[in-house]
């Protein structure tokens, strides 16, 4: 048996992206079925319920990305000015980091 190294939390996050947009073909696939069972004489309140639990923490999901991808762009590496210490400094680990070990 081969052991693995666990994955990143960048390997983790790339995961999202194709969940959502999973996400929302399903509930633009949803919307006949909702119809549909607007219609019918079994609608279940619970079903409505969890629809709006799940739009809840779905929107509070939203707010905590949207929050974090705004601090990121104020705080984050590409915020520093051009020709700053941190910027150089930055520059120049970069640069070290690409050429071969000797």
């Amino acid at each position: 048996m081969t052991s693995r190294t666990p994955p990143t939390i960048d390997e983790m996050a790339d995961i999202l992206p194709p969940l959502v947009r999973a996400l929302s073909d399903i509930v633009g696939m949803m919307e006949g079925l909702v119809d549909v069972a607007c219609h019918a004489t079994n609608v279940q309140e619970s079903t409505a319920d969890t629809l709006a639990d799940l739009g809840d923490t779905l929107t509070e999901y939203a707010h905590t990305l949207m929050r974090e991808a705004t601090e990121r762009r104020r705080t984050g590496r590409g915020n520093t000015p051009l020709g700053s210490p941190l910027a150089l400094q930055t520059a120049s680990a970069t640069s070290d980091d690409a050429r071969p070990a000797a």
